[in-house]
C-alpha cells in the first residue's frame, strides 16, 4: 500500500512538473517575425512592351497598428517602376497553427530596353502589435524577389529603332503661319503632338531641319500624364514645337514624320505618318507684319488688333458719318474734324501701327528709319528712357536678337561699315520678342493733370 502511495505522489509531482515547464516555455516563446514576400509576375521570358508586376506581400504575427509604408518607386536601371494606386489588398494567412495578418501592394514595371532584370531588395517599415498586448513594434522589414527576368525584343519588331510598343499610338500637327503669301523674314510654327501609352515615344531628330535660308528655334519638349483610373497604365501625351524663320525667298518643306511601333494589342508592325508640308517664299515685304501665335505655356495673348480691311471700312464710315454731320451742322462738322484727326494721331501712335513701320523698315534694308521706327516702337512699350534697346533685351533674352541689334549698330555709327545693312534677320527676331511683351497704349498728349491750382 505504501508503494502504491508512493507511486500516485510521483505522479502527481512528475505532471505538476510539466505543467509548469509547459508553462514557462510558452510564456518565454519569442514572437513571430514579420514576413515580407515578393512574387514576379511573368515569371518567364517577355517580350518588351509588356508590363511586369511585382506583388510585394507584408505578414505579422498579430494585426497592424499603422499602414505599411511601401515605397512609391525603387531603383531599377533600365525600367521605370511605380507602387500602382488602389492595388492595396487584406491578408490573412494561418502559419505555425496562428492566424497572420497582412497586406499585399502591387508594383509595375516597365522595362525600357532588352535584357536580363535582377530585382533589387525592398525595404518596408511597419508597425504591429506585440503578442499579448504588450504595445506596438515598429521595424522594417526586407525581402528579396530571388530571381530574374529576361526580356526580348519581338522577332517581327526586330528591325524597329528605336523600338516603340503601345497599345495605342497617335500622331498629329498644327502649322500656324500668316494667312496672307509668306515673305523673308517670315516665320511659321510645327508643333507635333505624340498621345500613346508607351514607356518611351521620341521624335525622330529629321522631323526638325536646318534648312539653308532659314534659322530653327527649337522649343523644349512638353508633356502631361493622364490615367483612365488610379491603376491604369499611364497615358503619355508629349508636344514639341519648332520656329523657322525664313531669311532668303525660295521653297522650302517641313518633313513628313514617320514612327514604326509594335502594337500590343494586334502583336503587329504599325506605322503612323504626318504629311509633308511645302512652303514658298517670296521676297522680303510680300507680306504683312506676323506676329507668331502664343505658344501654349506662354502668358495670355492681349487684345486683339483689328485687320487693316477693318480698319479702313471704319475710318471710311466715320468719314461719312463727318461729312453728313457737316452738312447738317458747321459746328458739328467742326467737332467731327478735329474727332477725326485725333483718331488718326491715336493710330499713328498705337503699338501696332509702330511696329508695322518698324518691320517695313528692316525688310526696306534702310537702316536709319529701322533705328527711328524701333525707339519710337520702344518708347511705347517701356515709356521714353535711356538704354531701350537693353531693356527689351532684358525681358526677351536671346542672342541672335541681341546680334542683330549689334549689326544695325554697327552700321549706322561704326567707323569701319562691313557692308550694306540686311534687316531681314532684325524682323524676324523682332516677331519673336514682340510675343512676350505688352502692347502698350500711349498717353493721350493733350491729358489733363490729375490736379489743377485754382
Amino acid at each position: 500500500m505504501r508503494r502504491n502511495l508512493a507511486t500516485l505522489l510521483l505522479s502527481i509531482i512528475l505532471t505538476l512538473a510539466l505543467v509548469t515547464t509547459t508553462a514557462a516555455a510558452v510564456t518565454a516563446a519569442p514572437e513571430g517575425t514579420p514576413i515580407l514576400r515578393m512574387n514576379l509576375e511573368p515569371r518567364g521570358p517577355v517580350e518588351l512592351g509588356i508590363d511586369l508586376t511585382l506583388h510585394v506581400e507584408v505578414l505579422v504575427p498579430t494585426w497592424f497598428l499603422d499602414a505599411p509604408r511601401f515605397p512609391e518607386t525603387f531603383e531599377l536601371p533600365g525600367a521605370t517602376v511605380e507602387l500602382i494606386r488602389g492595388s492595396a489588398q487584406n491578408l490573412s494567412e494561418t502559419i505555425g497553427g496562428s492566424t497572420w495578418a497582412g497586406l499585399r501592394r502591387d508594383y509595375r514595371i516597365q522595362p525600357l530596353n532588352p535584357g536580363k532584370f535582377q530585382l533589387p531588395s525592398l525595404v518596408v517599415a511597419i508597425t504591429y502589435a506585440r503578442a499579448g498586448g504588450k504595445g506596438p513594434r515598429t521595424l522594417t522589414v526586407r525581402g528579396q524577389a530571388g530571381s530574374s527576368v529576361t526580356v526580348t525584343v519581338p522577332e517581327a519588331a526586330a528591325r524597329l529603332d528605336p523600338f516603340i510598343a503601345a497599345h495605342r499610338l497617335r500622331v498629329s500637327q498644327r502649322v500656324e503661319r500668316p494667312t496672307e503669301a509668306l515673305g523673308a523674314g517670315d516665320a511659321v510654327r510645327r508643333s507635333i503632338v505624340i498621345e500613346s501609352d508607351a514607356a518611351t515615344a521620341e521624335l525622330p531628330a529629321a522631323a526638325w531641319p536646318q534648312a539653308p535660308g532659314a534659322r530653327l528655334y527649337l522649343d523644349p519638349p512638353r508633356s502631361r500624364e493622364s490615367r483612365v483610373n488610379a491603376a491604369a497604365r499611364p497615358l503619355l501625351t508629349r508636344e514639341q514645337s519648332g520656329t523657322w524663320i525664313f531669311e532668303q525667298p525660295g521653297q522650302y518643306q517641313l518633313p513628313a514624320v514617320t514612327l514604326d511601333w509594335w502594337d500590343l494589342s494586334g502583336r503587329q508592325l504599325r506605322r503612323s505618318q504626318l504629311p509633308a508640308v511645302p512652303l514658298t517664299v517670296g521676297p522680303a515685304g510680300a507680306t504683312a507684319v506676323f506676329a507668331l501665335p502664343e505658344a501654349v505655356t506662354a502668358p495670355a495673348p492681349g487684345p486683339a488688333w483689328p485687320s487693316r480691311r477693318a480698319v479702313a471700312l471704319a475710318l471710311a464710315l466715320a468719314a461719312g458719318m463727318g461729312l453728313w454731320l457737316a452738312w447738317r451742322s458747321r459746328r458739328l462738322g467742326q467737332r467731327a474734324v478735329s474727332w477725326l484727326g485725333a483718331l488718326g494721331q491715336a493710330w499713328e501712335r498705337s503699338e501696332w501701327w509702330l511696329f508695322r513701320r518698324l518691320v517695313g523698315a528692316c525688310r526696306r534694308h534702310d537702316a536709319g528709319a529701322a533705328q527711328a521706327a524701333l525707339h519710337a516702337w520702344l518708347n511705347n512699350c517701356a515709356a521714353p528712357q535711356p538704354g531701350l534697346n537693353q531693356w527689351l533685351l532684358d525681358r526677351t533674352p536671346s542672342p541672335e536678337l541681341a546680334a542683330a541689334l549689334a549689326n544695325l549698330a554697327s552700321t549706322l555709327y561704326g567707323v569701319n561699315p562691313t557692308g550694306p545693312w540686311r534687316g531681314t534677320a532684325l524682323a524676324g527676331q523682332l516677331s519673336l520678342a514682340r510675343r512676350h511683351l505688352p502692347r502698350c497704349r500711349p498717353t493721350p498728349t493733350n491729358a489733363l493733370p490729375t490736379t489743377l491750382n485754382p
